[in-house]
């Protein structure tokens, strides 16, 4: 009889901004180190001096350094897979085919909740927050999603379409709430019905990004935290616009894949952005400092997996 290992992952979508500290992969048993994400590395380690501070802050250093690295390595790749997809074969059909839909464009109901959230609590900061952390929450299930779709060559259209018909079913006439839209990812651990999903690891990355993200809800008065939120809706307009994971694609598809990778381009061209530290988004060193929330005293650099980037390391 084959032996059969169960994972359980610890879920949290509290607004609460400290509603879970820990941010360790959460591995119960003797389960193998192989994280479900190809952007998650569990065995990189902040070397702390013992006599600097106790056992238990350590560990919690050492977790939040690993969720902070994770966080910051995720953007890399996706938008590496990014890159891939705009190089990716296509074959030049017909403008008389029927248009692919674009479900993330202006005037979309999913759009307009996920980047128009409403000021009915006008401006309380601990009701705004609970709207505007659920909404980080939802943008990382369909970053996450669209990921996964660029890592086996996909396209994220059909999960795309699924969410806009259940919001839609929700309500034709007006916009759902952004609760209500965060319960959709939630039904089936981010993924539609019809799908397997997974044993939750969808949801639990999901929740530890969200918890890296509320350290900078605050940061350099709040213009990090709006830039976050900008960089994930631009991931998911991108790969709508250009029909990244569709083998066929029009005319107006090509251009818009022409003028993604020509920014690309200089983005890699741009002087503030080299291999051992990419700022395409923003200051990775800065950024690394706003969600340790200390000044690094030190940098070295350490190879990870293919590519090398500067992480800090007390001595």
């Amino acid at each position: 009889m084959k032996g059969y290992l169960l994972t359980v992952f610890r879920v949290d979508f509290s607004c609460a901004s400290k509603a879970i500290v820990s941010t360790s992969l959460p591995w119960t048993g003797a389960i193998s180190a192989t994280p479900p994400l190809d952007f998650l590395d569990p065995t990189i380690h902040l070397a702390i001096p013992h006599d600097s501070t106790t056992a238990e802050d350590s560990e919690s250093l050492c977790e939040t350094f690993r969720a902070c690295e994770d966080f910051l390595r995720f953007f890399r790749r996706l938008r590496e897979l990014e890159r891939c997809a705009l190089d990716a074969p296509y074959t030049l059909s017909p403008d008389a085919i029927p248009k692919r839909i674009n479900y993330f464009t202006p005037g979309t109901q999913l759009y307009t909740i996920l980047t128009m959230l409403p000021d009915y609590d006008h401006g309380i900061r601990d009701i705004r927050f609970i709207d505007e952390y659920t909404c980080m929450a939802c943008l990382f299930f369909l970053a996450i999603a669209l990921h996964d779709c660029y890592l086996n060559s996909t396209s994220l259209d059909p999960y795309m379409e699924w969410l806009s018909v259940e919001i839609r079913k929700m309500n034709p006439s007006t916009n759902p709430s952004i609760t209500s839209v965060l319960w959709l990812f939630l039904n089936n651990g981010g993924y539609p019905p019809n799908y397997r999903g997974d044993t939750g690891a969808r949801c639990w990355i999901v929740s530890r990004m969200v918890r890296v993200a509320k350290r900078l809800e605050w940061k350099r008065h709040g213009t990090i935290w709006d830039r976050l939120r900008q960089v994930l809706i631009d991931f998911i307009v991108t790969q709508q616009e250009c029909a990244l994971g569709c083998d066929q694609i029009d005319a107006d598809t090509l251009a818009a894949r022409q003028r993604k990778r020509l920014l690309h381009v200089q983005d890699d061209a741009s002087p503030s952005s080299s291999s051992s530290s990419p700022e395409y988004f923003w200051n990775e060193a800065q950024m690394r400092e706003d969600i340790l929330n200390f000044s690094l005293s030190s940098i070295t650099t350490r190879d990870v997996g293919d590519e090398t980037t500067n992480i800090p390391v007390f001595t």
